[in-house]
């Protein structure tokens, strides 16, 4: 795979939100296939998220998260900026008082990477 650069932007300064405002909670009911993986399988998945341009990055951009309040990050397409920056901030305990928000230009290709991320983070886990 070619080495790409991942890019942090600064953060976007932003005003408290109103805490009168109501709340809206979004649940998506959709279930994983369950599946097992070998541990040959396993070690291959580990491999592969290990081989992608973001790994690299991985402690830059968790740095840079817990600092500010907004990041923006750029990478080429298939560096895993989609499907490992979830996990990576997930597993680093940062979903707790914060959102995680990855974009997508459709709805189709946001459902499709939600399915990707949740099998894999099933499929680590088992």
């Amino acid at each position: 795979m070619e080495s790409s650069a991942i890019t942090l932007h600064s953060s976007i300064p932003v005003e408290p939100k109103d805490s009168s405002e109501p709340q809206k909670e979004i649940t998506v009911k959709k279930s994983v296939p369950q599946q097992t993986l070998t541990a040959d399988q396993k070690e291959a998945l580990a491999k592969f998220r290990k081989g992608l341009p973001i790994f690299r990055s991985k402690g830059d951009i968790l740095a840079h998260v817990k600092k500010n309040p907004i990041t923006i990050i750029s990478g080429d397409t298939g560096s895993g900026k989609s499907t490992q920056l979830p996990q990576y901030l997930y597993e680093a305990g940062l979903h707790h008082d914060r959102i995680i928000g990855i974009t997508q230009p459709r709805r189709v290709a946001a459902l499709t990477l939600a399915q990707r991320v949740a099998l894999e983070v099933c499929l680590m886990r088992v």
